[in-house]
């Protein structure tokens, strides 16, 4: 069992979603920011939802929510970062991608419950900006909420404003549920498998977070047709890498 208070913080190489070209933007407290090439997903996922936009207000629609996924996800790994600097461990990049996102740490070993606070950062700062605009929006039902957003990609009004802000409301709520998912390799997933790793071992709290984050991308891949292909996309993912992590759990145990 690893110690409880330092633990490694070793590269994951099984996240496919680096190494992609990308653009540096600025510094955020001296840590590169960068956007890489698969966020274009983003725009072309928006303009086949909003079905060939035509006039000037849809195109500003689809143009403010481009914006707006890009900084939703750029402040959630703000709030990694963030966090990191609180704690002294150093931050090598920031990148923002198509529907993902992350802060890379350079420290070589972090404290469990240090790793544990900047991990829960990221979602921490979608639920404020959710609340945020929810405030700013006289605080709606959901339904309304869903209702607005709805209307953001199939009715021609003059609130694209509101349409907008209420889509990016639900937008950051679900990334503050999402990412606490106890799924691998999101947030939530690296929590848990984090706190199990202390009360279990490595061993045992890969298996089980492994087999966690299976069925739940089973789950995904069933139900995430009523919600979005994005969800299908990282089911399927979610699926691959973490029966790749079972089966090397399971290999290392038969080679001790």
């Amino acid at each position: 069992m690893q110690d409880n208070n330092q633990i490694e913080n070793v590269k994951d190489d099984t996240l496919v979603f680096r190494g992609w070209p990308s653009l540096t933007l600025c510094k955020f407290y001296k840590v590169p920011v960068r956007i890489d090439i698969t966020f274009a997903l983003v725009p072309v996922w928006l303009l086949v939802s909003f079905s060939s936009p035509s006039t000037f207000a849809e195109w500003l629609k689809l143009g403010v929510l481009t914006v707006g996924i890009f900084l939703s996800v750029l402040l959630h790994e703000f709030g990694h970062t963030v966090a990191a600097k609180s704690h002294r461990v150093t931050v090598k990049e920031i990148v923002v991608g198509g529907f993902f996102g992350y802060a890379s740490l350079r420290s070589k070993t972090i404290k469990r419950r240090l790793l544990m606070h900047i991990l829960a950062a990221g979602p921490v700062v979608n639920l404020i900006l959710s609340l945020g605009m929810w405030a700013a929006l006289s605080m709606p039902s959901i339904s309304e909420l869903m209702s607005r957003s709805s209307a953001l990609f199939h009715v021609h009004s003059e609130t694209w404003l509101i349409e907008s802000l209420s889509a990016l409301t639900l937008i950051n709520f679900m990334m503050f549920l999402f990412n606490i998912l106890p799924v691998y390799p999101l947030d939530g997933g690296r929590i848990v498998g984090l706190f199990l790793d202390g009360k279990t071992g490595l061993r045992t709290s890969l298996k089980i977070v492994s087999g966690l984050s299976v069925l739940v991308g089973v789950a995904m891949v069933v139900f995430g047709g009523y919600f979005s292909v994005v969800i299908i996309g990282f089911g399927v993912y979610s699926i691959m890498i973490n029966l790749q992590r079972y089966r090397k759990v399971r290999l290392q145990r038969f080679s001790a």
